[in-house]
């Protein structure tokens, strides 16, 4: 015999009240079961969430070296065009002003240069040649025409004035302040 028909048969508790100790009984059965589910879910969510976590914070590093990576190849390459005007520059200060367009392609810049490098200039064996300081000012320079073939073929923006039209550099119709034939709207360039 259970100890609730023992406590019935002695008058001590009703039937009433065993039922409601006995609902309560289940409930928290229920409760404590639920409540064990819980925990292992709350424990397993928890687990996948670090191993999440993990994943995204490997996947960080992996793309924030991936970025550097490519910043510094870029630096270097554009370290390299720098290095490529600087070390081919020529040409010496003048009184001729010779304009060219700038590096953004809309305006127009001028130099003073002698007269010798504006021919040389416009009969295609030097060309001008640009880039931006990390300050962002523009350098320009006066580049050999085979350092400008080779700004042309890696950034060609950054050559901007090189005509390559064949003209003799030695005609002394090309000096500086003559024009032949109709002048144009072209910087430069003899038509």
């Amino acid at each position: 015999m259970s100890l609730r028909d023992q406590l019935l048969a002695t008058g001590i508790a009703n039937k009433k009240n065993t039922r409601r100790v006995a609902a309560q009984e289940r409930k928290e059965r229920t409760r404590r079961k639920g409540t064990e589910k819980k925990r292992g879910e709350v424990e397993r969510e928890a687990r996948v969430a670090a191993e999440q976590a993990e994943r995204d914070r490997a996947l960080a590093v992996r793309e924030q070296a991936a970025k550097t990576r490519v910043a510094l190849q870029a630096l270097e390459v554009q370290h390299e065009l720098h290095m490529l005007v600087e070390t081919h520059r020529v040409g010496r200060r003048g009184r001729v002003p010779f304009h060219h367009k700038a590096l953004d392609g809309v305006h127009l810049r001028k130099i003073w240069i002698d007269e010798a490098t504006a021919r040389r200039l416009r009969g295609g064996q030097l060309a001008i040649g640009g880039y931006l300081r990390r300050d962002g000012t523009a350098r320009y320079a006066i580049i050999t025409a085979n350092a400008a073939s080779a700004l042309t073929e890696r950034r060609p923006q950054m050559v901007v004035f090189w005509d390559r039209t064949e003209l003799d550099a030695t005609d002394p119709s090309l000096a500086a302040g003559t024009v032949v034939g109709e002048p144009s709207l072209r910087p430069h360039r003899m038509s």
